[in-house]
């Protein structure tokens, strides 16, 4: 991964979380899955696109990314903070469904 692509992965993820902030998801989704598609291995950018998803109500497509963020970074702050508690409760409720 070249550092020129990380960079503008970092950039998309914060375009991500621009759109998110001003209430536009399908933006903010688009945004990271462009951060995604420059470094797969981008843990914030499936952490906030995982948290667009949430909000739209698709709860299978936020499952997955939050699985990949916790592959990527088990310790990521923002999938345990307080204000996205509800995100990984939903999370840990897909653990316990059958398949």
């Amino acid at each position: 991964m070249s550092l020129f692509k990380t960079e503008d992965a970092k950039y998309w993820v914060s375009k991500g979380q621009e759109a998110m902030g001003k209430g536009n998801l399908d933006e903010a989704i688009k945004n990271c899955t462009k951060a995604i598609e420059l470094d797969s291995k981008i843990a914030d950018a499936y952490f906030n696109r995982g948290l667009a998803y949430y909000y739209k109500g698709l709860y299978d497509e936020a499952i997955n990314d939050y699985s990949r963020v916790i592959e990527l970074k088990p310790i990521h702050i923002n999938l345990y903070s307080s204000k996205h508690l509800h995100s990984v409760d939903l999370f840990l409720l897909s653990l316990s469904m059958p398949l």
